[in-house]
């Protein structure tokens, strides 16, 4: 029987494309990558989520691995703890559902001015109309209608 390759190895092939190599890697990790993500996350959908990201940033990234730097498990966890963290609503995704939610109360017409503002990267003072909808979403943001 041949040795095991070891996670290292796996983790420099599957950055050459061995899709073997990331099978093996799979195999090996999954549950308890799985098993963290559950455990953090809560839900089991949203581990299984989490696990997913992990594979896809693994696959993504094993060129990044330095053998010299870290094993390969320990590797692997890292990429799985920030895949499960990035999958944590934060703040910023608040804020961010805020603004899209007081975005769409708006009127269409001072939508699509803070719109051509935002994604013409011009300034609000180009636009007719920026600065009433710029007053009306500030507004909204802060509890008002």
């Amino acid at each position: 029987m041949a040795p095991a390759d070891s996670d290292g190895d796996l983790l420099r092939r599957v950055a050459e494309r061995d899709a073997h190599a990331f099978e093996l890697l799979y195999r090996r990790y999954a549950r308890a990558v799985y098993g963290l993500a559950l455990r953090r996350a809560g839900e089991s959908d949203a581990a299984e989520e989490a696990t997913r990201r992990t594979f896809a940033a693994i696959r993504r990234s094993a060129a990044t691995f330095r053998p010299g730097g870290a094993d390969g498990a320990r590797w692997l966890f890292t990429v799985a703890a920030e895949a499960i963290a990035a999958g944590r609503p934060s703040e910023e995704d608040w804020a961010a559902f805020r603004v899209h939610a007081a975005l769409g109360r708006l009127p269409e017409r001072e939508r699509a001015s803070l719109e051509l503002a935002y994604w013409g990267e011009r300034s609000g003072s180009d636009i007719p109309g920026a600065r009433a909808a710029l007053l009306r979403l500030a507004s909204a943001l802060d509890g008002g209608s």
